[in-house]
Formats: C-alpha cells, sequence, structure tokens
C-alpha cells in the first residue's frame, strides 16, 4: 500500500496534480451539496429591540430630559411613515427592573406603572413579574426541598394541582395529598 501511495506522488508534477485534484473534488462537493440561499422566508417585522441601561447615579428625571426626547425625536418619521419601515403599532414594550434594594425596584415599578400609559395611549401593562431568590440555608432549615417551594410559590402566584406537585411525588407527604385531593 505505501508503495502504491509513493509511486503516485513521486514526481512534482503527480504530487500538484494529486493536490489540485482533492482540493477541485473538495469544492465541487461543497457547491453541490450547498443549500439554496433563498430557503427561508423573508420575515416581515416592523420591530425596534432595544435595551436602555441609565448609567450610575441615573433616574427617572434624567431618562425624560436626556434619553427619552432623542429616542422619540429618532422614532417619530419612523411611526409616521415617513421612513421606511414605517412603525404600524407597538406590539410590546418589556422592562426589567433590576438591583438589590428591593424597595428601590418597587419605586422604579410604581412610577413606571403610573408614567407608562400616559408615555404610549393605549398601551397595556399586562404582565408584572416578580422574581423571588431562594434562600437555601432557610429552606433547608424549613425541612422543604427547592421543587416544593417552587411549588408553593406556584400555588399561591397561578394555582397549581394538588396532585401534580413535586411533594405529593414524595412518599412522604403523598398520605397528606391524597387527602387533600378529596
Amino acid at each position: 500500500m505505501t508503495r502504491f501511495a509513493m509511486r503516485l506522488t513521486d514526481r512534482p508534477v503527480a504530487r500538484f496534480g494529486w493536490i489540485g485534484g482533492i482540493t477541485a473534488a473538495s469544492l465541487l462537493v461543497i457547491v453541490l451539496l450547498s443549500p439554496q440561499v433563498d430557503y427561508l422566508p423573508v420575515a416581515q417585522t416592523d420591530m425596534i429591540w432595544n435595551n436602555f441601561r441609565l448609567p450610575p447615579g441615573g433616574n427617572i428625571e434624567t431618562a425624560r430630559a436626556e434619553m427619552a426626547p432623542v429616542v422619540m425625536e429618532r422614532l417619530q418619521p419612523y411611526l409616521e411613515g415617513k421612513k421606511q419601515p414605517k412603525g404600524k403599532y407597538y406590539n410590546s414594550i418589556r422592562l426589567d427592573f433590576q438591583g438589590a434594594d428591593l424597595g428601590a425596584l418597587m419605586d422604579a415599578a410604581r412610577v413606571a406603572v403610573d408614567e407608562i400609559p400616559q408615555a404610549f395611549p393605549g398601551l397595556e401593562l399586562n404582565q408584572p413579574e416578580l422574581q423571588l431568590v431562594p434562600d437555601e440555608w432557610r429552606i433547608a432549615r424549613a425541612g422543604l426541598t427547592r421543587p416544593e417551594v417552587a411549588s408553593a410559590i406556584r400555588a399561591y402566584t397561578g394555582g397549581i394541582h394538588r396532585r401534580n406537585s413535586p411533594s405529593c411525588r414524595s412518599s412522604r407527604r403523598a398520605p397528606a395529598c391524597r387527602r387533600s385531593a378529596n
């Protein structure tokens, strides 16, 4: 086998021939197996997605005085149809408040709830969210597991079927679940 390979590549012309042939065959395979460039439909979306973060020390007055006029000025031609793509409607605006001070976050959320309907008439506030960060030590001290705490939170906030909760699937609480399901 080695002698055969050496015989096929013993001359420089033969080596360059093999290199050129393998390269040409690779390119031919690439061209033949490449998908058509128009295999996906054209997405017709009128959407602006942006992320605003206030600088340290920034507040709602800073945003209103310095950021909002610039954003509104730049968006206005699209909303009026003077520039393309024409903005037809507001699909959704999502605000995420993050930070360590829950009181300040709640104050900011209250301001947003009051200000957003005035700034964008007709916009609905439909999905407020509260994120809870579990304290593993306290959960363990209470004799619970993370799935049990998650089920309790789901039960308090949106409802849960008792038989489907992780705490009912565990053997130590199964009798209580059977009693409560009746």
